[in-house]
């Protein structure tokens, strides 16, 4: 059973749909990459932002979804739901940190930084209102510990941002 509960989570419909959608948005945004587009400054300058938050978009969707599916697949509660879509975000949050230090790139590192206020506002407001104390206490230490990393890396990595 855990097989086809497996083959639920990762291919479905939805997934294939969603994961067409960026891989078009992200093949547009390499176009637009490449030096000979045909575009004008401004044009490009509109575009790669907005095809990165499009290709964007539909990632977090999809993985929020997927999160939130996941869950109900193996019979989890709504609680757990909760939970999972915070640490599903949490993760992207990383991965985009990540992205925004090794590619030099503000816009990936902005949105870092709104989608872990995000998750921080979220978690504060409704994931610790059902838990009891100690486990609201590991969820602060676990978000401060991710925050301390994601503080860490800035930091280490400031003259390559910078740079």
């Amino acid at each position: 059973a855990l097989t086809s509960n497996a083959e639920q989570i990762l291919f479905s419909p939805r997934v294939l749909a969603l994961l067409i959608c960026a891989a078009v948005v992200g093949t547009v945004r390499v176009y637009l990459r490449s030096a000979d587009n045909g575009l004008s400054s401004d044009e490009s300058n509109f575009l790669k932002p907005a095809t990165w938050l499009a290709a964007n978009s539909f990632l977090f969707f999809l993985a929020s979804m997927e999160a939130v599916n996941a869950v109900k697949i193996l019979g989890g509660t709504s609680q757990t739901g909760q939970v999972a879509l915070s640490v599903t975000w949490l993760i992207y949050a990383i991965i985009l940190v990540i992205y925004g230090i090794l590619g030099k790139s503000i816009l990936s590192r902005g949105s870092a930084v709104a989608l872990f206020g995000l998750v921080i506002a979220k978690i504060v407001l409704i994931d610790t209102a059902e838990l009891d104390n100690f486990a609201r206490f590991i969820t602060f230490i676990s978000l401060g510990g991710v925050l301390m990393i994601s503080g860490f890396l800035y930091n280490k990595f400031k003259t390559r941002i910078e740079g």
